[in-house]
């Protein structure tokens, strides 16, 4: 997994150096950073510069870091997406949507980041990560039948697993095929080396089969001479005598590489001078790299450094096979940790050698070289700095992992020359800093600083003790999370000094203080039932918070805290890293707003009809997978779906008709009320007098009860399940408490499925067509997978949405048994009818949208849809999204009946002065037969280009032509000079806006529209 992927890019162009490169720039980095001190380059995660100093180091500026992994050029956004599309697992996808991420919605860089913290954390806990063989569909005799041989079957699912990628049949084939290609190489010769070199040639399986068959056994030689322009020595016909001669020359270049001058290394210089190969620390290093490969191939290494490959993104055949791949560097450091021993300790000690991972791991060689022994009278283990020095090991182990390895190597921190003390403060700090953003680093380093800080109070939060609430019941709505922290934590302090156990804001209580608090409450029922309160165990706890302060329980009180036990813990819990993130870039700050400006904050991001597409499909899927259930059933629990729904949907006017006339929460009144607003029986339940939350002392009962139930009935929506239905029966006369009750949230065999479904749809989104890519990237878009999905289905299914959007309101039509004239039809015309300007048209497309959207949510909730047709109605959402953002960018998709076939008009505009400004309009009238113009003003004339590659159609163009040209004269009273042009190369695609710094004019908008107007009739 990759953190910056700018470092790939890097390491890209350095593989034309020469392999070893990049690992020479390392080592020679280490050296001369660890002269004297010791130390490496150190970053600070957190954003906050925090420990400046600590140990008289110096740190890097991570905001530069981060400046460099937030560029967006296509080429960085392809190996994000393409790292998503390798290792997206069902594990990912299922730990992102539990915590509140919307996978589809962020870019690939953040999923990357996201993922690669999931993945560090389950390996941190030990998880075994099962299940990909069934999720790719490839069981072992599938397997053995890809690779031709079991033990590599099962080699390769176990390298995919260890790093929690998916076992897919493509991943699989290729590094068979690489596997089959290697066995082909007997050796690897002197002319292989050569060749490799000479090129610049990483030793991959590609370059290495490459290099066996283009060149010969034998190498060329020849004299030598040192040639400054090339940084080293090249040889020339070189003997014995003259390598020896270069004596402390050749030296000087190998003290360069950072090797040990010996017999091996100065082999290493002696194999360049014979082959004419310049003698440079880069060489050094890339020939030292390439001994290490032997043949036959290992294949068991050959298949750990090719699934290393794949989870950067890479290819199979684009492996490093000498070993010096980012994640069998930071396996190997791993590895070297955990093999150092106390005598190895013991040695460092004893010669005052620098305490680093590179001196201890140089000492347990030699001590497995020696057989070394504690020599008598050593007190060195009975002294307090060798425990100190066991303690500073011990922590480097807990808090060191290979993925944790990996970003430090990418960012250019020399892990094994850093002294451990320090490295395990960073470590440390790293850890925590990741356990609370995900890893997730804005590249504003005020941003970053923000977002720790507020995942620092948040995770606070959770364990502060729910008796605050009680204190703040009253006002709770208008104080801030930094408020709310300020006083939790005197009352923790307090708490934790006399011992006491206590009650916390977000963690279930432990076995021995849960039966604490059932001896300590044991008549809590009896005072609810006297206040008339349903028992419930959000009551109950409404009653502890209350006694913990010594509040009298009455039902106002109760009420009180519930809201605003609902309201913090829901907003907490909503308040993950990313969502968090998502809030600071949108300028809200989430430490100083309150709590009802933040609550009201992610109200507003929910309501969107992809995500209620998407809750409902999640919701059928689980109805499909249900056995024994009749159709009357399911219809039942569709419906029970679609009122939940409803309610939030309404603002919680059904809760309000209920609360207001004083009946029962049931689902049965819940249902009359919603049936009687729908059917206009109701005209206003919850007006501005009734309220809602307000954090005010005037609230009335109700209104607090109105704020919890719309609260709870809101993430209801999310989590209920066709199980959870069935249990409570069909008569719907149970109430939301007992719901709320009943809840409980489960990661059933179903859900496992499910989301294996989702990552594999998650994954094919990253593997979206070129032209997809360049549309989002051109036009100033993200390249999340819900934008890919949409761009790939507008760019080749031209017109589908606009055509679903007309198949669904015939049958809304027809269901109403409505005989009215079909309003799609002016909703479709809505942006054609607007062609005047940049602005006119924009707030035409947002009507054309918005309406758009709340027929497909209409349609969603109604009828009989299986989770197909709920699928392709999210589709076309997304795909209405992705339009309304790219009409921002003056490119705008213009729903039009061309030869009598509703389709899709992609009209964009180039901004710029007049000479510069622009149009380009593309209609695809079928796969093979397509119009494209280009406008431009000169002179005061419009000039333009009509072309198609259809012959035939090029001769109805001309007439349209002239027709058009009148209209154009008619309506600006200017001239147009048009051609028109015939080419059978024209390929279909979309031609996106360009950036300027003017507005188009407005007549560009105006031609723009009356040719389409024209060209509807064209046959």
């Amino acid at each position: 997994m990759k953190i910056d992927m700018e470092a790939i890019q890097k390491n890209k162009a350095e593989e034309t150096k020469g392999p070893g490169y990049a690992t020479m720039q390392t080592q020679k980095t280490a050296k001369a950073e660890t002269t004297g001190a010791g130390r490496g380059i150190f970053v600070d995660f957190s954003g906050q510069n925090a420990g400046i100093g600590a140990y008289g180091r110096e740190k890097e500026d991570f905001a530069d870091q981060l400046e460099k992994a937030a560029q967006t050029d296509a080429s960085l956004t392809q190996d994000y997406m393409l790292v998503c599309a390798n290792t997206m697992s069902a594990e990912d996808y299922q730990k992102m949507t539990r915590e509140g991420v919307k996978p589809g919605k962020i870019e690939p860089a953040e999923s990357v980041t996201i993922m690669d913290h999931i993945k560090e954390v389950m390996a941190r806990s030990g998880t075994v990560i099962e299940g990909f063989n069934a999720e790719g569909n490839l069981d072992p005799e599938k397997l053995a039948e890809l690779t031709g041989s079991a033990a590599d079957a099962a080699r390769i699912t176990r390298a995919l697993e260890k790093r929690d990628l998916p076992v897919e049949e493509q991943t699989v084939k290729d590094m068979a095929e690489q596997l089959a290609s290697l066995d082909r190489i007997d050796a690897m010769t002197d002319g292989m080396k050569q060749y490799l070199l000479e090129n610049k040639m990483a030793p991959t399986p590609d370059n290495l089969y490459l290099a066996r068959f283009s060149a010969t056994g034998q190498m060329a030689g020849g004299g030598g001479y040192f040639a400054d322009d090339l940084a080293g020595y090249v040889g020339k016909n070189a003997g014995e005598n003259e390598i020896e001669a270069l004596g402390s020359q050749a030296d000087k270049v190998i003290e360069e590489a950072g090797l040990t001058v010996d017999e091996d290394s100065r082999n290493l210089c002696a194999f360049l001078l014979r082959g004419d190969l310049t003698l440079t620390p880069e060489n050094i290093l890339s020939l030292q790299n390439l001994e290490k490969i032997t043949f036959p191939p290992d294949h068991e290494k050959v298949i750990e450094y090719m699934a290393d490959a794949v989870a950067q993104g890479k290819q199979a055949k684009d492996a490093d096979l000498s070993g010096t791949g980012t994640y069998s560097e930071a396996a190997r450091i791993k590895e070297e940790v955990e093999a150092v021993s106390e005598e190895a300790l013991e040695s460092v000690l004893s010669s005052g050698a620098s305490f680093t991972i590179r001196s201890l791991s140089y000492a347990q060689r030699q001590i497995e070289l020696s057989n070394y022994k504690v020599a008598s009278g050593n007190q060195i283990r009975e002294s307090e700095a060798f425990a100190q020095a066991q303690n500073v090991l011990s922590r480097v182990r807990l808090s060191m992992s290979i993925s944790a390895n990996r970003r430090l190597l990418e960012l250019g921190y020399s892990i094994e020359d850093m002294e451990l003390p320090l490295l395990a403060e960073d470590l440390e700090s790293m850890e925590q800093t990741a356990d609370r953003t995900w890893n997730l680093a804005p590249a504003d380093p005020e941003q970053a600083a923000l977002l720790t800080e507020t995942m620092t109070k948040r995770e606070e939060l959770f364990s502060m003790p729910a008796a605050l609430l009680g204190g703040i019941k009253d006002d709770f709505g208008k104080l801030s999370l930094t408020g709310i922290h300020e006083m939790g934590k005197p009352l923790q302090e307090t708490l934790k000094k006399a011992g006491e156990s206590y009650e916390t804001l977000m963690t279930q209580p432990r076995a021995d203080l849960g039966d604490k608090i059932t001896d300590a409450f044991s008549n809590i029922d009896e005072l609810l039932k006297a206040q008339g309160l349903p028992e419930t165990e959000d009551n109950r706890r409404a009653v502890r918070i209350l006694a913990y302060n010594k509040m009298e329980v009455n039902t106002e009180n109760v009420e009180a805290v519930r809201l605003a036990d609902s309201t913090v813990t829901g907003l907490l819990k909503k308040m993950n890293p990313a969502a968090t993130l998502q809030m600071i870039r949108d300028g809200v700050n989430p430490l100083e707003e309150s709590v009802e400006e933040l609550d009201a904050y992610f109200e507003r991001q929910e309501l969107t009809v992809e995500e209620t597409g998407e809750q409902m499909g999640r919701f059928l899927y689980h109805l499909e997978q249900t056995g024994g259930i009749s159709k009357e059933e399911k219809d039942a629990f569709i419906g029970i779906y679609r009122l939940l729904h409803q309610i939030k949907k309404g603002d919680g006017r059904a809760i309000g008709a209920v609360v207001g006339s004083k009946s029962e929460l049931t689902m049965s009144n819940l249902l009359t009320a919603a049936r009687t607003i729908n059917s206009g029986g109701i005209e206003a339940t919850v007006d501005d007098s009734f309220g809602g939350m307000n954090g005010s002392l005037e609230n009335s009962i109700s209104e607090q009860i109105f704020g919890y139930y719309q609260k709870k009935a809101a993430e209801l929506t999310k989590n209920v399940t066709p199980q959870f239905l069935s249990e409570m029966g069909e008569d719907l006369s149970y109430t939301l408490d007992e719901l709320f009750d009943a809840q409980v949230i489960e990661e059933t065999k179903t859900a496992e499925e499910y989301a294996k479904e989702m990552a594999s749809e998650m994954r094919s989104a990253y593997k979206a067509p070129e032209d997809a890519i360049s549309l989002l990237l051109e036009s100033g878009l993200t390249a999340s997978a819900d934008n890919l999905q949409a761009a790939e289905k507008m760019i080749h299914s031209r017109g589908e949405a606009f055509r679903m959007l007309r198949k669904l309101s015939g049958e809304r039509n027809r269901k109403e048994e409505d005989t009215a004239e079909d309003l799609l039809d002016e909703m479709l015309a809505l942006p054609l009818s607007h062609m005047e300007d940049a602005k006119d048209l924009q707030s035409a497309y947002d009507s054309f949208t918005g309406q758009a959207g709340r027929l497909l949510e209409e349609s969603m909730m109604a009828g009989e849809g299986s989770r197909l047709d709920i699928k392709a109605m999210t589709l076309c959402s997304k795909q209405l999204s992705l339009m309304n953002s790219m009409s921002k960018k003056e490119s705008y998709e213009i729903p039009a009946v061309i030869d009598g076939q509703l389709t899709a008009v992609s009209v964009s505009f180039q901004k710029g002065d007049a000479a510069k400004a622009g149009a380009q309009i593309r209609i695809e009238l079928s796969e093979k037969r397509l119009i494209q113009v280009s406008f431009r003003i000169k002179d005061d004339v419009l000039s333009g280009i009509i072309g198609t590659n259809d012959k035939d159609l090029s001769e109805s163009l001309r007439d349209k032509t002239e027709e058009f040209k009148g209209k154009y004269l008619a309506k600006t009273g200017k001239r147009s000079d048009i051609s028109i042009i015939y080419s059978e190369n024209l390929t279909p695609g979309i031609e996106p806006a360009r950036g300027g710094s003017e507005g188009s004019p407005k007549e560009l908008y105006s031609a723009s529209g009356l040719l389409i107007e024209s060209l509807r009739s064209i046959n």
